[in-house]
């Protein structure tokens, strides 16, 4: 995802609800960051962020500049190990604690928006 990407009309107003007091939360499967680009402060990603990203062997955390602005695999200044973005890759496991966070949402709701493409 380039810096060139902004939220559309859905993000923003979903933002607007929430801080309205319409929203409780997004649970969402966009790495993108955009929901938060919009102001959105409640979301729920159990796929990650690819606009964070962590040191595989020490856990240090860095922004996606730091992939994007390095030739090769990107390494931690701290450990040198690989830094990959924050999103759960195929055959890696959703985080559990995000996933009953999501559901309680869900169980609370009065209503329920599911949206998509």
């Amino acid at each position: 995802m380039g810096y060139d990407v902004k939220p559309n009309a859905a993000h923003l107003k979903l933002a607007e609800w929430e801080k309205q007091g319409k929203l409780r939360a997004i649970i969402t499967q966009n790495i993108d960051g955009l929901h938060q680009a919009a102001g959105s402060k409640k979301v729920i990603e159990p796929h990650g962020n690819t606009m964070h990203c962590h040191c595989m062997r020490c856990n240090k955390s860095y922004k996606i500049s730091a992939i994007l602005e390095t030739e090769g695999v990107p390494r931690c200044k701290i450990c040198h190990g690989i830094i990959k973005p924050d999103t759960v890759l195929y055959g890696e496991k959703l985080d559990k604690h995000l996933l009953e966070k999501a559901t309680a949402y869900i169980r609370k709701a009065d209503m329920l928006i599911v949206g998509g493409t």
